[in-house]
């Protein structure tokens, strides 16, 4: 996620690495990170079943404060398996298997809602994987089984892209992997090889093997400082 300008940063295992500016730094957490979302000086991130809050520090270590601490109804974190974070002004909208959570950075109060009780804007959240922002109020959802989503946080309207490989134009793979915006705006996602969302036709153009990749299962993209976009 950009942090700031010509600055981003992305989670491998324990570490949060920030890049920018020809300069490379690394801030190693006490847990491997699900997800995170960087304010300012803290971060806020997931570890498999628990939100954490760690403010960043120039010196002396960081310590990393548990926050889902009052729960309503009470449950046994334990059961949950954390796999998504959002923020939407003082809400943050913890992901799981098993529904979601809502904590309220105000009131430090966290309200459970399973996944048979209600969705998230009538979708599965049980079964969304990445969330992106695009624009103001614009995010991407991708998911586990239903291809991808744009969702209007403002309207709270959610328009599907279902997943039809036979289709040229429809978007492919049923499980998305990961969804990215780059510097010219473009928003790409990985789930049957490559899709690269065109707003122009409202349609996706596709990079599969048999265009060069070396493989349809992708799981990463990130951008240099040249614009070069690299894939894992």
């Amino acid at each position: 996620q950009e942090i700031e300008s010509d600055r981003f940063a992305f989670a491998i295992g324990k570490e949060i690495v920030i890049k920018g500016n020809g300069l490379e730094e690394r801030i190693e957490l006490n847990r491997n990170i699900k997800d995170f979302i960087w304010n300012e000086n803290q971060v806020y991130y997931l570890g498999d079943h628990m939100l954490w809050k760690t403010k960043i520090t120039d010196s002396g270590p960081m310590i990393s404060q548990a926050i889902l601490t009052h729960i309503r109804p009470n449950i046994d974190l334990e059961y949950l398996k954390f796999h998504g974070l959002l923020q939407k002004d003082h809400l943050l909208y913890i992901l799981s298997d098993r529904g979601h959570l809502v904590y309220n950075s105000i009131n430090k109060i966290t309200y459970y809602k399973r996944e048979k009780e209600s969705s998230f804007m009538h979708f599965p959240v049980h079964l969304v994987t990445s969330i992106t922002k695009t624009e103001e109020e614009q995010y991407w959802l991708g998911t586990t089984s239903t291809g991808i989503a744009a969702w209007n946080s403002k309207t709270n309207r959610i328009k599907n892209y279902l997943s039809d490989e036979f289709q040229p134009s429809a978007y492919w793979g049923e499980t998305v992997n990961f969804v990215f915006n780059d510097s010219k705006g473009r928003s790409w996602s990985g789930a049957k090889g490559l899709n690269l969302y065109l707003d122009s036709t409202d349609s996706f153009m596709h990079y599969t093997e048999r265009d060069g990749l070396p493989t349809d299962e992708l799981y990463g993209m990130a951008e240099d400082n040249s614009g070069k976009l690299w894939i894992s």
